[in-house]
């Protein structure tokens, strides 16, 4: 908060109260548990203070989104059926919010399942009309349902046609896709001038290591899609202990959020054995066969249990 300009910090004293807010109450009402929300301000500010002419209203303007999102929640929690959903998602714990930054011109919301909640993402614009409350009603009953709309991250620096939708990997595999090429800079760029963490991680070239040890495989990359990837590969085909009801995976598949990125960005992905069985015991083969073999990184460096990939051409969505 001390990096905050006076006026912001003002504003988030006297607007910013959404626990307990009445559209907060009657949601926790509903469900039986306290939402928590955590906006890192300081993120916030610096992508979306130049937007308004008055800081106040940067932070009116998030209180009033969040709270349209939880009046359109607890108005879907009176359906049955998806407030069972809902229910079933926080698996019992508090109801967790994430503040984001929206691409487009309108506010966005989708659930993220490694957070264990929504990310309400706010535009970058100011709203003429805060009141959207109709509109995050459709989006979480879309996501209730599993219809959720298909996001797919910008990971690519120039529009292409879309690709068809296929469950191989022809969806993530570049082919002839052209090489981005950027002029090196004369000087240093000024702080203010690059872009936002999320955005920047998003443009090649992409770097990503790989290191193994008996009980743990880490991979570290630059590119959060590659990992967020990986985990849904490793997690869907992973085997399970059948000694125990609830039947865990044999290998723990962990994603880590970044700390330098406002949005669900990854950096880390670990897989540890041991666990479960002694004797099950992760390899780091499987990840080096699909970031060489699939995925077009190229090797650059490797050691007895360190491997260094770079790929320099951008991922076509």
């Amino acid at each position: 908060m001390e990096k905050l300009p006076l006026k912001v910090r003002v504003a988030i004293r006297d607007l910013w109260e959404p626990t307990t807010s009445p559209a907060f109450r009657r949601l926790m009402d509903v469900l039986g548990t306290e939402p928590t929300i955590d906006p890192e301000w300081a993120m916030l500010h610096a992508a979306l203070g130049g937007v308004f002419n008055d800081d106040t209203r940067f932070v009116q303007q998030t209180a009033v989104l969040v709270a349209a999102w939880a009046d359109a929640a607890c108005r879907i929690c009176h359906d049955e059926l998806l407030g069972e959903a809902l229910a079933d998602k926080i698996e019992g714990k508090q109801l967790r919010l994430f503040l984001n930054v929206s691409p487009t011109a309108k506010p966005a919301v989708e659930w993220s399942k490694q957070a264990g909640g929504f990310v309400i993402s706010i535009p970058s614009v100011v709203l003429a009309n805060d009141n959207c409350r109709e509109y995050f009603e459709g989006a979480i009953r879309e996501i209730l349902q599993d219809k959720p709309t298909k996001v797919v991250p910008p990971t690519r620096l120039q529009d292409s046609a879309p690709a068809k939708e296929s469950d191989d990997w022809e969806t993530v595999h570049v082919g002839t896709f052209p090489r981005a090429s950027f002029p090196k800079p004369e000087r240093l760029p000024l702080v203010g001038a690059l872009p936002r963490p999320d955005d920047l991680l998003l443009r090649p070239p992409y770097n990503l290591r790989v290191q193994s040890s008996r009980h743990m495989v880490i991979v570290e990359a630059s590119h959060s899609p590659t990992l967020q990837l990986l985990h849904d590969y490793l997690s869907q085909w992973c085997r399970v202990n059948h000694n125990r009801t609830d039947e865990p995976p044999l290998i723990e598949i962990t994603l880590h959020q970044s700390p330098f990125a406002l949005g669900q960005t990854y950096d880390r992905l670990e897989l540890e054995g041991g666990k479960q069985l002694s004797f099950v015991l992760p390899t780091a083969s499987i990840v080096l066969h699909i970031v060489e073999g699939v995925l077009g990184y190229e090797r650059v460096d490797s050691t007895a249990a360190s491997w260094l990939f770079c790929r320099t051409e951008p991922f076509r969505s």
